[in-house]
């Protein structure tokens, strides 16, 4: 051990120096002190004390590294009103799933607006059911019936103009005929009169010039006569056509007027088929502009219920598996069929049909909770379902002992039902397992429940 050999005080100044010795009386170092009273004089270590330290504090940290790298496990401490337990036991299994589905109606038509206006009373309620052609909501549209007014005055008109053609081409060929019994008449005068000529020339009583000259006028008006057959002939065809023409064209007046007339019905908002009314959100006073939805006729006479399921059971889920769902307080009955295998966002969509009568109370968009069998029902070894069976696959569930210890250990399971999870390996019949959320636990090797 080092002692330090001092001068006594009153001889040490601050350019005294002093000598540090061993314990064989050997100097071993000269120290000048600082200058001050206060000043202290320190030993130093030894180097061999040095070194130990330096190994020692190496020993510690490579220790302490070994230990937090190498296996170690840790126990918690819970209460036992913390955790769920649960004894695995044999019972009839039923695999199946259970989702939530919405009803979409077979048949759903949307309901526009024909014409715009303004919405002066709404005559039906959203969700009541209607028959096709009833009213729901009356519009107006001063414009409209204004165009409507006005179209019907252009009508007026050009049905008085073609009247009036009708009525002159019949009264041209009026004229006709009454020319034609005038020129039958000359005609038949002027034969008489020849006849009457030839019995005198016969007699000697006129001359052959008197003859020629009555059968030239009867000649003439024969002639008259078969021009005016002609132009009645001719007119009356033409007053034929031109009145089936006026005919044509009154009748495409009338058909407008029909559509005018319908424009000014349209007014009228009604229902194109019998159904559900849905998303029918109209308020008086509101302005409604041609082509608007106003909502939806929903026929859910032939419901399908629509379902979104997690892609998990994609391999097991096939057209034509059975299931029930429960609406209010009756349970019926339905059958997938079909089925979408495209994944979206880890969900696959299928549609789901009644195979008997529908419920009469459904809604389109109505939420359904449907239970769909996916095989036959089977004794299995089985848990309750529960928030640990996140870590079934990870790090174990945890076992209870008699000890109260519950220790993790790797199992298998199989089918699950809304209820039950079926297990294929891990676990005996009569073992208890902790079922609740194993979030608190953390890490945790084992449980200590209790104690």
């Amino acid at each position: 051990m080092l002692r330090p050999s001092i001068p006594p005080a009153a001889a040490l100044s601050a350019s005294t120096p002093f000598v540090v010795t061993a314990a064989d009386g050997s100097p071993d170092q000269t120290t000048t002190p600082q200058a001050g009273g206060n000043d202290r004089l320190v030993a130093r270590r030894p180097r061999w004390a040095a070194k130990a330290a330096i190994g020692l504090g190496a020993l510690a940290v490579i220790g302490t590294s070994v230990w937090a790298l190498g296996p170690h496990e840790q126990e918690l401490r819970v209460a036992p009103d913390r955790v769920l337990i649960a004894a695995v036991g044999h019972q009839t299994f039923q695999p199946s799933i259970s989702v939530v589905g919405q009803v979409i109606p077979e048949t759903s038509v949307r309901l526009d607006a024909v014409e715009g206006g303004r919405v002066d009373a709404v005559l039906v309620e959203d969700g009541a059911y209607v028959v096709a052609g009833q009213a729901l909501a009356q519009l107006s549209n001063p414009d409209l019936e204004l165009r409507v007014l006005g179209a019907d005055a252009d009508r007026a008109a050009q049905r008085d103009r073609l009247q009036s053609q009708r009525l002159a081409s019949s009264s041209g060929a009026l004229d006709l005929r009454r020319s034609l019994l005038d020129a039958e008449h000359a005609a038949r005068e002027a034969s008489d009169a020849l006849g009457r000529q030839q019995q005198l020339r016969n007699a000697g009583a006129i001359s052959d010039q008197e003859l020629s000259t009555s059968q030239g006028t009867s000649e003439h008006a024969a002639a008259q006569l078969s021009l005016a057959r002609a132009a009645l002939g001719a007119a009356e065809a033409q007053a034929s056509q031109q009145s089936a023409q006026v005919g044509r064209e009154l009748g495409s007046l009338e058909q407008t007027a029909g559509v005018t007339r319908g424009l000014l019905g349209h007014l009228v908002v009604r229902a194109p088929v019998s159904g559900i009314l849905s998303g029918f959100d109209v308020q008086v006073g509101t302005l409604v502009t041609p082509g608007t939805t106003l909502g939806h006729v929903d026929d859910v006479g032939e419901a399908r219920v629509h379902a979104s399921l997690d892609e998990h059971y994609l391999a097991t889920v096939r057209e034509g598996l059975p299931g029930h769902v429960t609406v209010g307080d009756e349970t019926y009955a339905v059958t997938l069929a079909h089925l979408f295998p495209d994944v979206k966002e880890g969900h696959f969509e299928a549609d789901f049909v009644f195979d008997g009568p529908i419920p009469v109370d459904l809604r389109k968009g109505q939420a359904l909770r449907m239970t769909v069998r996916l095989g036959d029902a089977r004794q299995s070894l089985t848990l309750p379902v529960g928030p640990y069976l996140d870590a079934a696959s990870g790090a174990g569930l945890f076992v209870v002992g008699t000890d109260g210890r519950a220790e993790r250990r790797q199992v298998q399971t199989g089918e699950r039902s809304p209820t039950a999870i079926e297990i294929t390996s891990g676990l005996k019949a009569g073992e208890r397992v902790v079922v609740s959320s194993y979030e608190p636990f953390g890490d945790a090797a084992r449980l200590r429940i209790g104690g």
